[in-house]
This record gives C-alpha cells, structure tokens and sequence, in this order.
C-alpha cells in the first residue's frame, strides 16, 4: 500500500486525536479546500490546473517551491506559494510577482490575492530538488543521497528519512533504482507526519527520477506558526 502512491493521499481526510493531541486533527490537509455547485465543479478544477501550471512555467520546476495552496471563496482565490527562497518569487521591486498576477488574471475570471510562505527547508520537495540539482552537476548520486539525509537528520523535528533514485545511475546502460534509509519512516502508520517529495534531474545519459519520504515530529501550532511567518503581497 505505502510503495504504490504517495503518503499523503493515504492520509488525505484522515482525523485523530491520541493522548498527546489537544483536540482532533486532519493528518494531511488538502492543497485545494473550495466547495461548488455540480456545474461549476469543471470550471473550479480547470482553473486550479491552470493555476499551478502557470507557476510552474513561471518559476521552472526546480524553483525551491514546495507546494500551491489554492483557497477558494466566493468570489476570490486565495493562492499560497511554499517557497524555499521567497526573494525569488517577488523579484527585483516586485516584478515577477506583478508578472504573474498578470498572468493569472488574463487567464482567470476571480479575484486574486497572492501569498508567499517561506516553505520548511526540511520539506521533502526542496530535498529532492536539491538530490536533482547535485546530480545535474555530475555528483554521484550516493554522495548526493547522503548528504542530503545527514543535514536533514541533524534537525531536532525530523525522525526518519528515505531516499529513492531511479535511472541510469552513475551512467550505467541498464536502469536500476536504490534507496537509503535512516530513522523511522512509517508508511503504513496513518497518524504519523510523512510527506513525499518528487523531482527530476536531467542529466546527458537520461532523466533520473528523485524520491523523498521524510517523517517529522507533529506540529501542534502549525496553524499559528504558518499566521506569523506568512509573508504576503495582497493583490
């Protein structure tokens, strides 16, 4: 079960609550929470692909972005970008953000207001960005596993981390895939913070597919923590 999709949709709408938890909590929270009429369901969902694409397009794959939430009110959409690098997304003086704004309100009817979160470096995203990154630069790829794993283990709210590469490793004809493990990493535990991460490093002798599954202490005050480090450009 945990080998065939990623962690957080085996944990999509899930609540505890255990000893340790103050009140019930949501394992893992979606990245789009609006509701819509059946008629409108087709438009909303077409309008958050293109939404993220144009992030994407904007900002290249390996632009220290973690994850897009898209919050959708009546008649405005609030969108969250998880950055590693937040100087990046606002540019010089603002301009790549005003560029996108554009961007987004040729394509979109709704109102827009973008937010700019300073993403956790421990996040599993940025982790296999950084995997990718070193591999494109021609470092072998267990060197750039480990290093990866023994920064992020030597943060106090990380319990286990795992690694997965997969391609012509090193340049060998024959594709293989291998994997490091360190800590914990319940997969199959739902109350457990796991979170996968996906990048792709494209090298001369082929793509090489990166993989992180990183398991973190649970935050009690993410809600409040989230509130005071957002730092945000309404518009």
């Amino acid at each position: 079960m945990g080998q065939k999709k990623p962690a957080r949709a085996n944990r999509l709408g899930v609540w505890v609550k255990r000893e340790k938890d103050t009140e019930p909590r949501m394992v893992a929270e979606h990245e789009s929470t609006w509701f819509s009429e059946f008629g409108n369901f087709k438009d909303h969902l077409e309008e958050d692909w293109k939404i993220r694409e144009l992030i994407k397009n904007k900002y290249g794959e390996k632009a220290g972005i973690s994850r897009i939430k898209i919050n959708r009110k009546a008649d405005e959409i609030d969108v969250e970008i998880y950055s590693a690098r937040p100087a990046n997304i606002f540019g010089r003086d603002n301009q790549k953000i005003e560029e996108l704004k554009n961007r987004l309100l040729g394509e979109i009817s709704s109102k827009i207001k973008i937010y700019v979160v300073e993403a956790n470096l421990n996040d599993p995203k940025i982790l296999a960005e950084r995997i990718a990154y070193d591999l494109e630069r021609r470092i072998a790829f267990r060197k750039a596993c480990k290093n990866v794993i023994s920064k992020a283990m030597a943060s106090p709210e990380v319990i286990g981390i795992k690694v997965m590469v997969s391609g012509r490793l090193g340049g060998a004809e024959i594709a293989r895939r291998e994997w490091y493990l360190e800590g914990k990493v319940p997969l199959h535990t739902l109350h457990s913070n796991i979170d996968n991460g996906f990048a792709r490093a494209i090298t001369t002798y082929g793509i090489i597919g990166v993989q992180v599954v990183i398991h973190r202490h649970v935050n009690f005050n993410q809600k409040h923590n989230r509130k005071h480090n957002r730092s945000s450009r309404n518009k």
